[in-house]
């Protein structure tokens, strides 16, 4: 899975729990054994969401986000 996002004006409606509820739910009976999630550090919301589904930090990243910026130098 790549991302989940939920727009900003619907946000703390319970849509992202639902979401991930059902991902979690479907991963398990697949059987898989360990779920990962990456977020941002500056992201609070999305780590106060994965924490109330007892998700724990168990590494951090700093946050990087780079575009071209030239449209020849793909």
């Amino acid at each position: 899975m790549q991302d989940i996002v939920v727009a900003p004006d619907q946000q703390n409606r319970g849509y992202g729990s639902a979401i991930l509820t059902h991902c979690i739910r479907h991963m398990m009976g697949k059987q898989i054994p360990k779920i990962y999630l990456r977020i941002a550090k500056s992201n609070q919301g999305a780590k106060r969401l994965y924490e109330r589904h007892q998700f724990k930090v168990v590494s951090s990243f700093a946050e990087h986000t780079w575009r071209v910026t030239k449209k020849d130098s793909v």
